[in-house]
């Protein structure tokens, strides 16, 4: 399944269950991951990678940034992975 196939459901959902998202397109900082999620004050960022993507260095810079900020950055490589972080993270469910 292409990551934007996996993008497309996991937002769905997330929709579904009054979570926000919204995509990143920072113009001239590559590297962000591809969506941030927003629910009762709390924000989560996802990457989506197909089973065999990889992390670019730039994106694996990134992703430091954000958790040395305590901001949660998940990569899900599956649409039943990200359903499951989101679950876990705004609404305490596994």
């Amino acid at each position: 399944m292409k990551e934007s196939n996996i993008e497309g459901k996991v937002v769905r959902y997330a929709n579904s269950r009054g979570v926000l998202s919204l995509k990143l397109n920072v113009v001239g900082n590559r590297g962000w991951p591809d969506r941030l999620f927003i629910f009762n004050n709390r924000v989560m960022f996802i990457e989506f990678k197909t089973p065999t993507g990889r992390l670019s260095e730039m994106q694996k810079h990134i992703h430091r940034l954000l958790e040395k900020q305590n901001i949660i950055v998940a990569v899900c490589s599956s649409v039943e992975v990200a359903r499951s972080m989101l679950d876990m993270y705004f609404f305490g469910e596994a």
